[in-house]
């Protein structure tokens, strides 16, 4: 594009070369932000996924080793306690997950 304008008159050549590295630091600029976003969405994921993490194994622990009931009792109240204990008891020797 330079070429052509250069060729319909010599004096664009600056002026096209001027536009064409404004172009550029806007595209560097766009390209920044593209990535400072992508990072911060990336991060927020992360530390999502690794909170999730510390509830299931908190302290890399089952947690019946390290959390006390009564937290759970003040946070949801007896109800969940109550649905736990109607659930059928079936004795194995791993851990379960058990959906409430």
């Amino acid at each position: 594009m330079l070429q052509l304008a250069s060729a319909v008159d010599p004096g664009l050549t600056q002026l096209g070369e001027t536009n064409r590295r404004k172009i550029m630091e806007q595209i560097d600029y766009m390209e920044a932000r593209t990535i400072d976003a992508r990072n911060r969405r990336f991060e927020t994921v992360v530390r999502r996924l690794d909170r999730m993490a510390r509830a299931i194994v908190p302290l890399g622990k089952p947690q019946e080793r390290v959390i006390n009931m009564t937290a759970y009792w003040n946070r949801y109240g007896r109800d969940w306690l109550d649905a736990l204990l109607r659930l059928p008891f079936e004795p194995c020797a791993s851990h379960r997950i058990v959906y409430l």
